[in-house]
């Protein structure tokens, strides 16, 4: 069973408050500000431990900034910030999946979710946020996450300050 998840955690109040308001606007999910290193696997907790204390320091994540808001029809991916820096995260996401020893995925998207949710695109087309995009994002830890079942119901499992 594909349970845990690998995520950046954001400290940001402003975020918690958008990804709250949107979850109540469109009857979503409330879910912690994140970005996913290493989506939905099976791999087992010990080794995800461990290779999450190998990586906590290995990448400098201090400069990693937003461009601007973005959607798809994916429900994990249906309103969230997009990243500038896509090449660091990218590379952090294949050098933990060989350490992991699973394939990586191809079309990984380093992002921020806001929203999950499976609204129409009219709707997501009319969601203004202003944000600041100039400012780096404060990342607090690497966090083992279990995924398992509703979003309502993650957990955080395993977390390793940064």
């Amino acid at each position: 069973m594909n349970r845990y998840c690998i995520w950046l955690t954001i400290d940001s109040i402003r975020l918690r408050k958008i990804i709250l308001n949107l979850a109540q606007k469109y009857h979503g999910p409330i879910f912690q500000p994140h970005l996913t290193l290493i989506g939905r696997t099976n791999v087992s907790l010990n080794i995800l431990k461990s290779a999450t204390y190998s990586f906590a320091n290995d990448f400098n994540l201090s400069n990693v900034q937003g461009i601007n808001t973005n959607f798809t029809n994916e429900y994990f991916q249906s309103y969230y910030i997009e990243i500038k820096e896509k090449q660091i995260l990218t590379q952090l996401h294949k050098t933990m999946c060989e350490s992991l020893n699973i394939n990586c995925d191809k079309n990984y998207l380093p992002h921020i979710s806001l929203m999950y949710n499976n609204i129409s695109k009219e709707e997501k087309e009319q969601i203004i946020l202003p944000f600041d995009y100039d400012k780096p994002f404060d990342f607090r830890s690497i966090q083992i996450t279990d995924c398992d079942g509703e979003v309502e119901n993650w957990k955080p499992i395993f977390e390793f300050n940064i």
